[in-house]
């Protein structure tokens, strides 16, 4: 075989080999990942999660800081559903009152909102 076609042979074997390796052997896993990476039903788990530790602790900086970098109208949409959902499981008058600050804080508007939250107009 000529000195070229050995070079080529060799290229490609490597290439091959890498591939089974990376995708088979030992693939990428990831952990530790960015929020706005997240897939969107993560994100929005991800947002839901935020919203019942606010509801639970109040501590609303660290509620922003988890939710810095993702969108607001995606954070509008789930914090009214979890607010929906613990009107609906019949929650603490104080968890919904924070769920309802932390969804107009979004931007978020809604009849469970204007109750919980003291707005006068939806």
């Amino acid at each position: 075989m000529k000195p070229g076609g050995v070079l080529v042979v060799g290229v490609v074997l490597g290439l091959l080999g890498g591939l089974i390796y990376a995708w088979f052997i030992q693939p990428v896993s990831y952990v530790d990942t960015y929020p706005p990476l997240l897939e969107a039903p993560f994100r929005q788990d991800w947002i839901r999660m935020t919203a019942w530790a606010y509801a639970q602790d109040g501590n609303w900086e660290r509620a922003k800081l988890r939710l810095r970098d993702l969108s607001s109208k995606e954070i509008q949409e789930v914090t009214l559903e979890v607010l929906d959902e613990a009107v609906a499981a019949g929650k603490p008058e104080a968890m919904l009152r924070r769920l309802a600050s932390m969804a107009m804080a979004y931007g978020a508007a809604g009849p469970g909102v204007a109750i919980y939250a003291g707005v006068t107009e939806v």
